[in-house]
């Protein structure tokens, strides 16, 4: 049952995670936040939301839709599981559905990892791909790094992961932790042995 409660916390929190900003970039002019459906900037008071290709990133826009969608399935999938598990639990669900349970929690797992590792594997490179991003700042810049930052000019730039993507990490750890639980779980539920000598 507590397998069941932590896929269930795992989905909401990946679900949560589409919501925040994934990565950001602070300058003496304001920030600059990724989300997974649009770029938002603030500064001086203001802030601004734009499309990714509005703002001349549509690469790095594909790339965020990609994460949005694996992130919204992950966490339907491990809402679902985590619903199942605790039917279940409570006597209500049948035996037949642990398999169930079992395919999606690691579907869950699979999707909610591949998503948290898109992020910071694929973004310095998509933003290189994009012309004038990281033009007239030296290594390391966003082009080249997920985390970092860089003076310029006496200026100070750092960027790196927000809350959103760190909510994601933390959906995907209490997911590893309820398949943990539940393989747990599954192991004490199974009947010993039976000696071979007394049959």
């Amino acid at each position: 049952m507590a397998a069941g409660g932590l896929f269930l916390l795992g989905g909401t929190l990946s679900l949560t995670s589409t919501v925040l900003a994934w990565w950001s970039l602070r300058n003496p002019g304001g920030t600059v936040s990724f989300y997974t459906y649009n770029i938002q900037t603030s500064g001086n008071g203001a802030s601004n939301s734009s499309s990714y290709a509005a703002a001349g990133l549509g690469h790095v826009g594909g790339m965020y839709d990609a994460i949005l969608a694996l992130v919204v399935i992950a966490g339907i999938l491990g809402v679902v599981a985590g619903l199942i598990s605790l039917r279940n639990g409570m006597g209500r669900g049948s035996p037949s559905r642990k398999g169930t349970v079992k395919r999606l929690a690691i579907a869950t797992l699979v999707l909610a990892l591949f998503a948290v590792a898109l992020a910071p594997a694929m973004q310095p490179w998509v933003l290189h791909q994009t012309p004038g991003n990281c033009g007239g700042m030296s290594a390391p810049t966003p082009c080249a790094s997920f985390w970092g930052s860089e003076t310029v000019l006496g200026n100070s730039y750092s960027w790196g992961a927000a809350a959103g993507w760190y909510l994601a990490l933390g959906a995907l750890i209490v997911v590893v932790m309820g398949v943990i639980l539940w393989a747990l779980g599954r192991d004490r539920s199974r009947p010993a042995p039976m000696d071979a000598s007394m049959s």
